[in-house]
């Protein structure tokens, strides 16, 4: 009799611990559900990020942030919102984490099946196209303006320099940027933005005049300057496009 009822005590005990266990379980999966979401699990699948520069100021590889921030992506054509983020401008990757634990990886997203992304409120998209020099070039490019008639594009683009600091190496990564006009579906590198009437030719006196009236955008920033510029410029005024590209 007692042989019987220890074992059935064993048993009571296994059940309830198991059942704890169970529990414990259920509601990790429901905190972790409620963190990242249900529908965005399926984009958590890539590569594991590594970093391989140490960076040690603002001169970062990264698009505005080093630190992980909250923005959108179109992953396998579904839109996926409040991903925490960042984009590696120097190499072209987008890279996601679900946690907030330091500990716990960073994924790098397949590129191929990333259709879009949104990003302090600037939107990126994932594009290929050749050039008229018959230049094939694809990656990430954020969208200046986008009219009927033409669309301004900025690939941001960063180049490396390594640095010593008391016997320490570490890396700075400086902005080098290139920006791409589309028009009647030709592709066109504007080469230099402080010399557009050099590439266009043709309309050096109508770019001249706008320069005077955006001085203070193409002093402060050259993407203001240049969507002052085509915003202004009128569709028969480029058409066709010249270009020494």
């Amino acid at each position: 009799m007692r042989i019987a009822v220890t074992l059935f005590l064993l048993f009571m005990l296994n059940h309830i611990g198991f059942a704890q266990i169970d529990k414990s379980e259920t509601q990790l999966y429901q905190w972790t559900d409620s963190i990242i979401g249900q529908k965005n699990t399926g984009i958590y699948n890539g590569l594991v990020y590594t970093e391989k520069h140490r960076m040690i100021n603002e001169k970062h590889k990264f698009f505005k942030e080093l630190n992980f921030v909250f923005g959108e992506v179109v992953y396998d054509d579904k839109l996926y919102t409040k991903v925490r983020m960042k984009y590696n401008v120097f190499e072209d990757q987008l890279i996601l984490k679900h946690s907030f634990s330091p500990k716990d990886p960073s994924i790098i997203l397949n590129k191929s099946r990333v259709k879009s992304f949104r990003l302090f409120g600037h939107q990126f998209n994932n594009l290929s196209f050749t050039t008229l020099k018959g230049a094939t070039i694809e990656g990430f490019f954020e969208t200046l303006l986008k009219t009927d008639s033409l669309q301004l594009l900025k690939k941001h683009k960063k180049r490396i320099r390594s640095k010593t600091n008391e016997n320490s190496r570490y890396y700075e990564f400086i902005e080098n940027n290139n920006y791409v006009l589309i028009k009647n579906n030709q592709y066109i590198i504007i080469k230099n933005p402080k010399k557009l009437e050099k590439q266009f030719p043709r309309y050096e006196k109508f770019i001249d005049d706008i320069e005077l009236d955006t001085e203070k955008e193409k002093n402060k920033d050259y993407d203001d300057y240049l969507v002052a510029v085509f915003r202004s410029v009128k569709e028969e005024m480029i058409t066709p496009l010249e270009s020494k590209e």
